[in-house]
């Protein structure tokens, strides 16, 4: 408390005037309750500080543990699968080997071999032989089948249709193009006979030069199906022969004599 030195009253400690007469009050004394430092209540109590917290390590997977090792492989079959697709891309691409240049077709040439050809399969006994020249005029000037619509709008045309001569089998090969870029399907076919009868075997096929497993070839017949079409008239005659044999030159084809089945 603050007393007044003129009127003695008891002023409080926050005043400077006093309030009865007006005076001005004396300052305040050291070691009053105004004066007491703010620290004293509870300075004994320790310094806030925010809390650490330490970062637990994270365990380390062993060099040689099972899952790095699974996905380790399955990258490397990963990058074998693309690395096959990509190679069997590229041979499907190329060309064969062997490609039969254009024949030079005359409508007489057709019109001649198909005159033979059915003559001889309505003579018992009767042989029809041609050229690999000769057969391949005949499929150019005849085997023209429709483009094929493949998937996403691709269309496919056939330019042309040719064989390969070879001993004992032949390669049937339809050429085709998607936009410029030509494509060869080539069919193994081996004529042989049984009981009186001609018979086809279908022993494999490629695809440019990609190999296609014989297992496969009866899955893939529907593509050569628009040409075989197309030599409706040859491959109904073809029925009734009882044997056939080819070589690199020729291809030479048989009907049962009289008295054979």
């Amino acid at each position: 408390m603050k007393i007044c030195a003129a009127c003695q009253t008891e002023n409080d400690d926050t005043r400077v005037i006093c309030a009865e007469c007006g005076d001005r009050l004396p300052a305040s004394q050291p070691g009053s309750a105004a004066t007491l430092p703010k620290s004293s209540v509870g300075a004994s109590a320790p310094p806030l500080t925010a809390p650490t917290y330490k970062k637990k390590p994270i365990p380390r997977r062993a060099p040689n543990s099972p899952g790095r090792v699974l996905r380790m492989l399955f990258n490397l079959i990963f990058l074998a699968i693309v690395a096959a697709f990509v190679f069997a891309a590229q041979l499907a691409w190329q060309a064969p080997d062997v490609i039969q240049p254009p024949v030079e077709t005359k409508p007489p040439s057709s019109d001649t071999l198909l005159a033979f050809f059915k003559k001889a399969s309505a003579t018992p006994g009767g042989a029809w032989m041609a050229s690999e020249e000769s057969i391949n005029s005949y499929l150019m000037e005849n085997v023209r089948p429709a483009p094929l619509n493949a998937p996403f709008g691709i269309e496919i045309k056939c330019r042309r249709c040719f064989v390969e001569l070879k001993e004992e089998e032949m390669d049937f090969v339809m050429e085709q193009s998607i936009g410029d870029y030509p494509l060869y399907f080539s069919l193994n076919l081996v004529p042989y006979s049984e009981g009186g009868e001609l018979k086809v075997r279908f022993s494999g096929a490629s695809l440019g030069r990609l190999p296609i497993p014989e297992q496969l070839t009866p899955f893939l017949l529907g593509l050569w199906r628009p040409c075989f079409d197309s030599l409706g008239e040859i491959v109904d005659t073809l029925d009734s022969a009882s044997s056939a044999s080819v070589t690199p030159k020729s291809l030479l084809v048989r009907w049962p004599g009289k008295g054979e089945s």
